[in-house]
This record gives structure tokens, C-alpha cells and sequence, in this order.
């Protein structure tokens, strides 16, 4: 799958656009969900650590901080995921990543025949 070429292939192409933009921001959800769990910073986890240093969250029992780290790290978790999926997308559409001008030379040649 390869970006849409700058602003101008985007609105040229805007089914194409869409795709592109939904796969990156479900590869971002799909790594976050195993980055979560392979790190070590799952909720599970986190609150077995709070437990290990005898840590409490203010106002939360033992049973119910595992909710609200579930709660928090999952939100934080995902708008971060989406951010870097978005900020990826416009680098792209950008050409900000890329092999230099030589690579659009070529692409813009045959798109202006």
C-alpha cells in the first residue's frame, strides 16, 4: 500500500485517500494493542506494580484502581496511536518520507502526459 502522491493525488483520489488512511490508523491500533502488552504497560500490569510498591491511587480501592488504569491507560493508549497514524499520513502526503525529488520526478512525468 503506497501513500497518495502529495495533496494532489489525495483529492484526485479521495477512495484511495480514505483506504490509505484507515489502513495506517488500524496498523497504528494493531501495533499499539501489542506494544501495550509485550512492554510490560498493560493495566494488568501497572496495577501489580502500584500493588508491588504499595501505591495507592487517591480515592480508589485496590479492586477498583485496575478500572481506572484500565480506563486511562486504554484513552491514552489509543488518542496516541491515532496521532502518530495521522502525523504519519500527512508526513507521507507531504513526501516529507521518501527517496528525494528523483523519485517524484518520475511519478509527476507521467501524470502530467
Amino acid at each position: 500500500m503506497f501513500p497518495p502522491h502529495m495533496h494532489k493525488g489525495a483529492v484526485l483520489d479521495p477512495i484511495y485517500t480514505a483506504i490509505y488512511i484507515m489502513f495506517m490508523l488500524t496498523g497504528c491500533a494493531l501495533f499499539r494493542k501489542t506494544w501495550i502488552e509485550i512492554s510490560g504497560s498493560g493495566q494488568r500490569d501497572v496495577a501489580k506494580q502500584l500493588k508491588d510498591q504499595q501505591t495507592v491511587v487517591a480515592g480508589h480501592r485496590e479492586g477498583s484502581m485496575y478500572k481506572e488504569l484500565k480506563r486511562v491507560i486504554s484513552t491514552a493508549a489509543a488518542f496516541g496511536s491515532a496521532i502518530l497514524g495521522l502525523l504519519s499520513v500527512a508526513a507521507n502526503l507531504s513526501c516529507a518520507i521518501g527517496n528525494g525529488t528523483e523519485d517524484l520526478d518520475i511519478r509527476y512525468y507521467y501524470l502530467y502526459l
